[in-house]
């Protein structure tokens, strides 16, 4: 594993794995991916998502004749 770089709200990671065939790519990332979420799970550890607030304001804008 090696870590990129801290943002908004998350560390970027990149992690590498050794699999014996292409084919079971899919399979491992899966695999690793429910093993992290079990994780995070039983140490109380939310996935934070970013969050944006967007406030729209209406002018009164008068038409001229």
């Amino acid at each position: 594993m090696r870590f990129k770089e801290f943002q908004e709200s998350n560390i970027r990671a990149t992690v590498y794995f050794k699999i014996n065939s292409v084919s079971d790519k899919f399979l491992v990332i899966h695999e690793f991916m429910k093993r992290i979420k079990k994780a995070y799970d039983a140490n109380n550890i939310e996935i934070s998502y970013p969050a944006r607030n967007v406030y729209i304001y209406k002018k009164n804008i008068a038409k001229k004749r």
